[in-house]
């Protein structure tokens, strides 16, 4: 059951981190789920872990990624190169057009981590279906295997009616063709 919890647990999580990851991850919201479903203490060291390399690296594509646009002076330029050669390199310069990343496959990865979270979640479902009917099957088996060096007939007669009523049956038409003890066919 721990197993179903963890699960649960961590698509908690990561729905939470998915939900706020445009405007920064709500650490204090994170922490309370952590607690709310009693993790270890290694799990809050994981997720200290988690957040100084999210900062970290959020820090380094700012300042990678963020930069404000760097102002020429090209007038400064001017007076020590020829005229001509500065208006070349600006209008070029300023010609330059670089190319803006457009995310196309972000939609598909979340649409397929989707469809992969719901076959998780429906395969969990039926786990703990499986597992509670076996469960029960284990506890039926349990409570048989005590009872088997007193039980009679008549209980497991009346545990397993069809049984019962298939016996009934036979004997109302009088059909006792059994083969004796060591025997492979039946008597005639």
């Amino acid at each position: 059951m721990a197993l179903v919890g963890a699960f649960r647990a961590s698509r908690a999580l990561r729905a939470l981190a998915g939900r706020s990851a445009a405007g920064g991850l709500d650490w204090k919201e994170m922490d309370h789920w952590i607690d709310y479903w009693s993790f270890s203490p290694d799990v809050k060291t994981e997720l200290l872990k988690l957040k100084h390399h999210i900062t970290e690296t959020a820090h380094r594509m700012d300042a990678l990624f963020i930069k404000e646009k760097h102002v020429i002076d090209w007038d400064a330029h001017r007076k020590v190169l020829p005229a001509e050669v500065v208006d070349l390199y600006q209008k070029t310069y300023e010609s330059i057009e670089v190319p803006k990343y457009v995310d196309e496959d972000r939609e598909e990865a979340v649409k397929m981590f989707a469809e992969l979270e719901q076959k998780a979640i429906k395969a969990d479902e039926e786990f703990a279906a499986a597992r509670a009917k076996l469960e029960e099957e284990e506890e039926k088996i349990r409570k048989f295997k005590e009872r088997l060096p007193t039980i009679t007939v008549d209980e497991v007669l009346a545990e397993h009616p069809d049984i019962k009523e298939k016996i009934d049956a036979e004997i109302r038409s009088l059909n006792w063709d059994y083969a004796p003890l060591g025997s492979k066919e039946i008597a005639k």
